[in-house]
């Protein structure tokens, strides 16, 4: 079972909204499987196939901050729009 899969049978969504993601998604250019970890900070290998993993590690912090601020905490103030402005390379896609 996947994490997502766990989350959303804990919360009770429908399945319907799980596939279904009005928010959009990011895109974080050259960005590979493990720079959504921190593995990279911690090996010098992963870290000189890793674009720039300190700043790669700051936009998934900030992402996931702001996914929790606006859908666990209901902070419908929180906008994670700002943080494709922040940071170059960064995609934001809107809805599906």
């Amino acid at each position: 079972m996947l994490m997502m899969e766990i989350v959303r049978d804990l919360l009770g969504l429908p399945e319907a909204l799980y596939y279904f993601n009005p928010n959009g998604e990011y895109d974080i250019e050259r960005a590979g499987h493990l720079n959504f970890t921190d593995f990279p900070l911690y090996s010098p290998l992963l870290a000189r196939i890793s674009p720039d993993v300190k700043q790669n590690n700051r936009i998934v912090n900030e992402a996931s901050l702001c996914f929790l601020d606006r859908h666990l905490k209901g902070n419908l103030n929180s906008s994670c729009e700002t943080i494709s402005n922040k940071y170059p390379g960064i995609h934001l896609q809107k809805g599906n």
